[in-house]
């Protein structure tokens, strides 16, 4: 929405605009990257479209929206935490702070197998061990993310 020399998003869920400039420019990169990873891997190579946790977790991090480390320590804190796949399911992905523990994820990913390996797994996401190395399940990565967790976001 734009209004004379202003830039306004405003979520269809939320007609309050609540975020400051700074905040929406955050989010306009972020949709931003969505839409050059939609264009560039999915319609014009024809590869399978990304799970979610991958799609929003790359957005995330590249635009730098860090999580809320309380809620992930609380997470850690109670046992309580996900399995990766599970936040391929939209309204596990809003119920439970997909945003933030996406992010956490593409960080686990970078931090584990570097930027190559993940572009590989951006381009081709349904091919996760011929992307990220030989032996890699999602067993593998839940396992590895989750240990990524308790070393980085427990205190």
């Amino acid at each position: 929405c734009v209004e004379a020399d202003e830039f306004r998003i405003i979520s269809p869920l939320n007609s309050e605009p609540v975020n400051s400039y700074d905040e929406m420019l955050t989010v306009a990169v972020h949709e931003s990257l969505h839409a050059i990873h939609f264009h560039v891997f999915v319609v014009t190579s024809g590869v399978t479209y990304p799970p979610q946790w991958l799609f929003e977790g790359f957005a995330c991090f590249e635009a730098d929206q860090r999580p809320n480390p309380d809620i992930i320590r609380q997470r850690i804190v109670d046992n309580n935490l996900p399995l990766i796949e599970q936040f391929d399911d939209g309204d596990f992905f809003i119920d439970n702070f997909g945003y933030y523990f996406s992010y956490t994820i593409f960080e686990y990913l970078l931090s584990e197998f570097g930027y190559e390996r993940v572009g590989a797994l951006l381009r081709y996401p349904s091919r996760i061990e011929s992307s990220l190395g030989e032996g890699v399940t999602m067993e593998t990565l839940n396992a590895g993310w989750q240990q990524f967790l308790a070393d980085n976001y427990s205190g």
